[in-house]
This record gives C-alpha cells, sequence and structure tokens, in this order.
C-alpha cells in the first residue's frame, strides 16, 4: 500500500511541475458589475474564454457586492485575446470598462459599448499580467426604452460649424474619441487631412484611430506619410512599432524604435516600449540596458525595478536581482508581498533550478503570505515550492489554505485529488 501510495504521490507532483501553467504563465482578473444607477449586481456570471484555446475557459460569479475574481487564466501565446462576457438574470450588457497591464506597462485601457445578446469582448491579457474588467448592465425595460443617439453632422472641409475648416474637423474628431466613437474621428480626420494634406500632426493623429481601430495597413500609410512630412517628429515610428509588434513583425518594430529612440532617446514610455518589445525577442541584455536607463530616469518607478528584478534573476546574477526588490518593498511598502511572490516566481521557475533555488523561493513566497495572509496566488507557488523540496506535510497545509480561499478555483478539483496523497500534519 505505501509503495502504491508513494508512486501516486511521485506521478502526482510530476504532473503539477510539468503542467502547462508554469511553464507559459497565468494571469488574474477582477472587477465588478453594476447596474445603470451603480449598484451592485450579485449572482452575475462572468466568463473568459481563451480565443486560442477554448479549453481554457473560466467561469466565476459575482459576491453580494457585485465584485468577482479569477485567477490562473491560462497564457496561450503573444496576439492571443481573451473572449469576456457577462450574464445576469433580469439584465442584458450595456458597457464594459478594461484596464490591462503587466507589471511594466497599460497594454489596453478603454470603455465600449456591448452588444445586448451577450456577444463577448475581446480583451488582450499577458502572461503573469492583471486586468480590472467592470461592467454595466441595463434592466430589460431600460434596453427596451433605450434609442441610439442621432448622428453628429459632419461639418464641411470649406466650412465647419464655425467657419474654420480642418480645425474644426480636428476638435470635432476630438469631441469623437472622448464619447469612444474611433470610426467616427477617423473619417473627421481624414477630411481634415483633404484640406490640409501637409500638416503631419493630423496625419500621426488619424494613424493613431486607425491603429485604435485595428485598422493597421491604413495606418502605416498615415505613419509613414507623418514622418515623411517632418522626419525629425517624434511620434510616427512609435506608432509604425506599435502596428509592428501588434502583428508579431518584432524585428521591423525593433527598427521603427531605434529611429524614434534618436528622436526622443528620454522619453520613459518609449523605453519602456523598448524593453516590453527586448523582453519578447529575448534580447535580455538589452531589455536590461533599457530598463536600466529608465530607472536612471525615474528612480521611483517600481515596475520598471521589478521587471530588472526579474531580468537579472534570468541572468543567474542573484545579488541584483534582490537589490532591486529590495528597492520596489521601499517604494512601496504595501504591496511588498507582490513583490516577495514575484522573487519566489522568478527562483521556482528558472532553468535547471537548484534545492537552494528552490529554498530561496519558498522563503520569498511565505513571506508574501506572512504580509498578505489571504494571498491565494502565493499559497498555491508555496505548496508547489514544498513538494519540490519534499516537503509534504507543509505543501498540503499550503494548498488547503489556496482551496480555502479559492474553494471554485478552476484547478480546485485537481488539487484536491493530489491533496488525498498528501500526508497530515500529526
Amino acid at each position: 500500500m505505501n509503495r502504491h501510495r508513494n508512486t501516486l504521490l511521485a506521478l502526482a507532483v510530476m504532473t503539477l511541475l510539468a503542467h502547462p501553467a508554469l511553464a507559459a504563465g497565468t494571469s488574474e482578473a477582477q472587477g465588478k458589475v453594476e447596474d445603470a444607477q451603480g449598484n451592485s449586481i450579485p449572482g452575475a456570471v462572468v466568463k473568459f474564454v481563451n480565443a486560442g484555446d477554448a479549453k481554457a475557459a473560466y467561469e466565476v460569479t459575482t459576491d453580494k457586492k457585485g465584485r468577482y475574481f479569477v485567477d490562473g487564466l491560462l497564457y496561450v501565446a503573444p496576439g492571443i485575446t481573451w473572449k469576456v462576457s457577462v450574464k445576469a438574470e433580469g439584465y442584458v450588457p450595456s458597457k464594459i470598462k478594461v484596464e490591462s497591464r503587466t507589471q511594466t506597462q497599460i497594454v489596453a485601457a478603454f470603455e465600449a459599448e456591448l452588444r445586448p445578446d451577450g456577444s463577448p469582448h475581446n480583451i488582450p491579457i499577458r502572461a503573469l499580467g492583471k486586468a480590472k474588467v467592470d461592467f454595466v448592465m441595463l434592466t430589460l425595460e431600460q434596453a427596451a426604452a433605450q434609442a441610439p443617439a442621432p448622428p453628429k453632422e459632419e461639418p464641411s472641409p470649406e466650412k465647419g460649424p464655425a467657419g474654420g475648416g480642418a480645425n474644426d474637423l480636428q476638435l470635432l474628431a476630438a469631441e469623437r474619441i472622448q464619447a469612444g466613437d474611433f470610426a467616427g474621428a477617423a473619417e473627421s480626420y481624414q477630411k481634415a487631412i483633404e484640406a490640409s494634406p501637409e500638416d503631419s500632426d493630423l496625419r500621426l493623429a488619424l494613424a493613431k484611430v486607425l491603429f485604435k481601430l485595428e485598422r493597421y495597413p491604413e495606418a502605416e500609410t498615415q505613419a509613414k506619410k507623418a514622418a515623411e512630412l517632418e522626419p525629425g517628429k517624434a511620434g510616427p515610428n512609435r506608432v509604425l512599432a506599435s502596428i509592428y509588434y501588434a502583428n508579431d513583425q518584432y524585428d521591423r518594430a525593433e527598427a521603427a524604435l531605434a529611429k524614434e529612440r534618436q528622436i526622443s532617446p528620454d522619453d520613459p514610455g518609449l523605453l519602456t516600449f523598448v524593453a516590453q518589445l527586448a523582453e519578447d525577442m529575448k534580447h535580455t541584455d538589452e531589455a536590461i540596458g533599457a530598463y536600466e536607463q529608465l530607472v536612471g530616469i525615474q528612480p521611483e518607478n517600481k515596475e520598471a525595478w521589478i521587471a530588472l528584478g526579474n531580468l537579472y534573476a534570468s541572468k543567474g546574477d542573484s545579488a541584483k536581482s534582490e537589490a532591486a526588490y529590495r528597492k520596489v518593498t521601499e517604494l512601496d511598502p504595501a504591496n511588498a508581498a507582490q513583490v516577495f511572490y514575484n522573487i519566489g516566481a522568478v527562483m521556482r521557475n528558472k532553468p535547471n533550478a537548484t534545492p537552494a533555488d528552490t529554498k530561496k523561493a519558498v522563503e520569498s513566497f511565505r513571506k508574501a503570505v506572512e504580509l498578505k495572509p489571504d494571498y491565494a496566488a502565493a499559497h498555491k507557488e508555496l505548496g508547489y515550492a514544498l513538494l519540490n523540496l519534499g516537503e509534504m506535510v507543509e505543501a498540503r497545509a499550503a494548498i488547503e489554505k489556496y482551496l480555502e480561499l479559492q474553494p471554485k478555483a478552476p484547478d480546485a478539483g485537481e488539487l484536491r485529488a493530489l491533496l488525498q496523497g498528501l500526508p497530515k500534519k500529526k
């Protein structure tokens, strides 16, 4: 019996260590569901389905305050989005507000109208990223009574509403962007360009709107024209880099960023983009160089320090890595638990990690849960690390705590099965 149990346990541990979520990286999402008056909607069902792998589907229900949380979102590949939807009895979806970010940059931040039939909305969420996704829903009566607003009259390029021509069209475009009408803004900018075809600012503004609409070939044309009209202008090459990056054309994005960096060498946002792209291309030294320049300009940029901690660790420079993480705890003591979690994750997932690396990971995860006892993900990762060290009783306690905090987690069934083979504390 003991031999069988030990074999089963060994197989379970091997399965956990080979779990794709650990290799590919997972993310988390949270938010709230409210009605048009801002009242919470408990019991609403929020669903996340990976557009690249329909098996990666997660469904959560809002609590009494209309809030939800889901972790362990499995990252499949660059460029893959999540199809997100919401349902609640007696309501129809109306609006969605999204902020998706990594530790170093905002990936997406927008508001959009939702179709009342409940069709999902695509949201980009990066590996190890976090997304805040809020919903507004209407009652059936409100949805039936809601009528579309009449279209706003387009001024002519010659006269405009006050005779201002391209200037008035540009103002109208800005109003439409503020209202979330990017297609209308693109139309206004295009008409303004007809009146002032040599205006590089208009070309750049149109390129940005077209990029937002994912009309990439048109955006590329306008950005190139803006750069041609004003070669030393900041912005066009950055838009081009964004277009190429969105289409996984990393070499072209890198070349465009190099041109932009010559124009704006100390732009913090640009340096973040350069570093992020270098990370994606596995150009670790280039990423480190960009982040080091960034913290030289913005010494209180904790996201950049976290990224440096990760990158130093990936190169085996533990001293620099720990120093970078300690810098973050100085800058943001309130989020120190997240920092120690990151330290543990880096140490545990190092290629060819040694027992010493795993022990450091355990120490970091323990510090994270000490600082934040309800940190579910840290309890789970602590359990995995302890399994690697053969500390079965302590691993059981950590996994039990995770299940206590997240009883409906997508991997809850798998972990409960694993617990059956782990010894209990005597």
